[in-house]
């Protein structure tokens, strides 16, 4: 099972400071709360949330316009 105990926590943290959310078309709002929102680093296809949880990046780049590319060697 993954844990998402910093996520949980950085959630609560935005929803006090922006209650109803972001607007647009990427809205998170409606995503389950065992989907990560939020990021630490990426590294060429892979990215990893704030809970140590690594992903591959299916969504094209969406780690690298979040984080930057950081591909080591």
């Amino acid at each position: 099972m993954v844990a998402f105990k910093k996520n949980a926590e950085l959630m609560e943290r935005a929803q006090a400071v922006i209650p109803g959310g972001m607007y647009g078309h990427q809205s998170v709002a409606k995503l389950s709360s065992s989907v990560p929102q939020f990021f630490a680093k990426a590294d060429g296809a892979k990215l990893w949330d704030v809970d140590g949880n690594s992903y591959i990046d299916y969504l094209c780049g969406y780690g690298t316009n979040l984080l930057g590319i950081a591909i080591s060697r």
